[in-house]
Parts: C-alpha cells; sequence; structure tokens
C-alpha cells in the first residue's frame, strides 16, 4: 500500500474516484485474466477454425463465437471482481482520506460518533448490502452455470 500512496501521491490521484478505481483494478485484473485464461483454453478450437474458413475475422470470430461460449465465464469474474471491489477496506481507508471519496465500507466507520446510532446504522448497512444481493439475484443461473462448467471436465 505504501507504494501505490506515494504514487497516486506523486501524480496527484488521492481522494479521487480514479485514485481508488486504478489499484482495485490491479487488484482484480490477475485472477480475471486467470479465469478467462482457463475459460478460453476449454473451449473447442474447431469453433474457431470453422468460423475462420467462413470468412470471419478475428474479433467478429470472438464476438459471435467464442464471447458467447464463454458468457458463464464473464459473469462469474463479473460478480467476483465487483464483490472483491464492493467490500475492499483497507485501499479505500488509505488512498480516501475525505468523506466525499470514501467508498461505502470506510465511510460506515464514520457513522459511530459519540456513540452508535444503531437505526441509522442498520439502515445504512442494509442499503450497502442491497447492490451485492441484486447483483446476485440477477446473474444467480450462470454463477452456478459457470461454477458447474468449471468443475466438470468432459
Amino acid at each position: 500500500m505504501i507504494p501505490i500512496y506515494i504514487m497516486e501521491y506523486n501524480v496527484g490521484l488521492l481522494n479521487t474516484t480514479m485514485g481508488l478505481v486504478l489499484p482495485n483494478v490491479m487488484n482484480v485484473l490477475p485472477f480475471s485474466i486467470f479465469i478467462m485464461r482457463g475459460i478460453f483454453l476449454g473451449l473447442p478450437v474447431e469453433l474457431e477454425e470453422a468460423a475462420r474458413m467462413d470468412g470471419c475475422s478475428v474479433f467478429r470470430t470472438w464476438k459471435d463465437v467464442m464471447a458467447p461460449l464463454a458468457k458463464n465465464g464473464m459473469i462469474i469474474v463479473l460478480v467476483f471482481s465487483f464483490y472483491n471491489i464492493w467490500g475492499e477496506y483497507t485501499m479505500g481507508k488509505t488512498l480516501a482520506t475525505q468523506d466525499s471519496a470514501m467508498p461505502i465500507a470506510v465511510a460506515l466507520t464514520l457513522l459511530k460518533g459519540d456513540s452508535w446510532n444503531f437505526g441509522v446504522l442498520g439502515a445504512v448497512i442494509t442499503m450497502t448490502i442491497i447492490p451485492p444481493v441484486i447483483i446476485f439475484i440477477i446473474f444467480q443461473r450462470q454463477l452456478v452455470d459457470g461454477i458447474a462448467m468449471g468443475a466438470v471436465k468432459g
């Protein structure tokens, strides 16, 4: 965290949205590449070759043939990356010291004041939990299919 803090201080990205987005992307990118590489290596090469023989460009082969087959893997990467970034505390606490730039996980700690106001705390925690639950409900079927696809070797 210290080198990231020093770099962001020198560039002027502390307490900015971009200053929080870039390190979080750096955190989830290796996981995303690892998962997507495995997904694409598991797809049949014959489909790609057939699309090439039909005259598809590299981009169109990816867009029309390979990406639809890897949709479940992409959704898994999306959901896991969202959960990882949504609950990130350490980076948000270090890189955002102003109230306006703090992520919600860090802002929850500011609610204490002199004593706990449990009504406000409960409402804010409920509002914090709603986006991940909605993401899970929307992508539940694709998550289960994607996890099952990775678990079964065929």
